[in-house]
C-alpha cells in the first residue's frame, strides 16, 4: 500500500511547526509506542507534545490528499457507531435536524427523526462528501440553511489534520444553544501524558486542549460523566 501512495507526488507529508490544537510554538518531542491497528504508522510518524496545551500529535501529518485516498481505500468500515454514541450519551432518539461528522457507513441515522445529514469522505452519498475540516463557506452556509441543530461527532477528531476545525466549523454551523457531541477516540489528563496511540490516530488532545479550542465559541456541558473513561463530551454553543 505505502510504495503505491508515496510514490504518488500529491502524496506528501506537511509539517507542524505549531500546535494544531492551541496554535503555541512550544513543541517537544514526546516518545511514544505506535500501536499499529488498520494499517501501519506513517514513515515520519514522530510524537510531539505542546508545552501550552500538553496535546501531543504527530510531526508530520499527511495531507488532505492523502489522508482522503487512506479513507476511502484502506479504511474498513466500522459498524459500532450507533452502539458507539448511545453508550458514550445515552441518546435514544434526536428530534432536531443533525449533522453527523465522519460517520463511515455506519452511523446514527437510524434515530434522527427530523433530518440526518452526513459529512463523509468516504461516502458518495453524503450530503457533504468532503472531510469536515476542509468545508468551504459556501457549505457552512448550505448547512445553515438546513436548521441543523445538533452535530456529532464519533471517533472522529483523532484523526483530523486541522482538529480545531470542528469546533470552528460546528460553530459557524448551530445556531446558539445548538449541541455539539463528540466521542473522543483519544483523550488525556494533561498531567498525565499518554504513552502510546492507535493507528491511524494522528493526535491526542488533552482535557486542557479542549478547553482550549471551545473557547469563546462553546460552553462544556458534560465532561463525559456517564462515559468510559469521559471520553464522550457535549457542548453547547454560545
Amino acid at each position: 500500500m505505502w510504495n503505491k501512495l508515496l510514490n504518488d507526488k500529491e502524496c506528501e507529508f506537511v509539517t507542524n511547526t505549531t500546535c494544531v490544537f492551541c496554535g503555541s510554538s512550544d513543541l517537544k518531542q514526546f516518545d511514544i509506542k505506535f500501536v499499529e491497528k488498520h494499517w501501519k504508522p506513517f514513515p515520519e510518524a514522530v510524537n510531539l507534545r505542546c508545552q501550552a496545551c500538553m496535546g501531543q500529535f504527530n510531526q508530520k501529518f499527511p495531507n488532505t490528499h492523502l489522508i482522503s485516498r487512506l479513507y476511502k481505500e484502506h479504511y474498513p468500515a466500522q459498524n459500532s457507531g450507533l452502539t458507539r454514541f448511545k453508550i458514550h450519551f445515552k441518546v435514544e432518539e434526536f428530534y432536531i435536524p443533525v449533522l453527523e461528522v465522519g460517520p463511515g457507513d455506519n452511523g446514527i441515522s437510524n434515530i434522527c427523526k427530523n433530518g440526518y445529514y452526513a459529512a463523509e469522505i468516504s461516502r458518495t452519498a453524503s450530503k457533504f462528501p468532503v472531510l469536515f475540516e476542509d468545508f468551504t463557506i459556501e457549505m457552512i452556509d448550505e448547512a445553515k440553511t438546513l436548521g441543523i441543530e445538533a452535530i456529532v461527532s464519533c471517533d472522529c477528531i483523532e484523526h483530523m489534520v486541522r482538529p480545531r476545525m470542528l469546533f470552528d466549523n460546528a460553530y459557524a454551523i448551530l445556531p446558539p444553544d445548538g449541541l455539539l457531541y463528540i466521542h473522543f477516540g483519544e483523550l488525556h489528563d494533561p498531567k498525565n501524558p499518554q504513552k502510546a496511540r492507535q493507528i491511524p490516530h494522528i493526535n491526542n488532545p488533552s482535557w486542557k486542549s479542549v478547553e482550549m479550542m471551545c473557547e469563546r465559541k462553546f460552553n462544556i456541558i458534560d465532561r463525559g460523566s456517564g462515559s468510559p473513561h469521559q471520553s464522550g463530551w457535549i457542548f453547547k454553543r454560545l
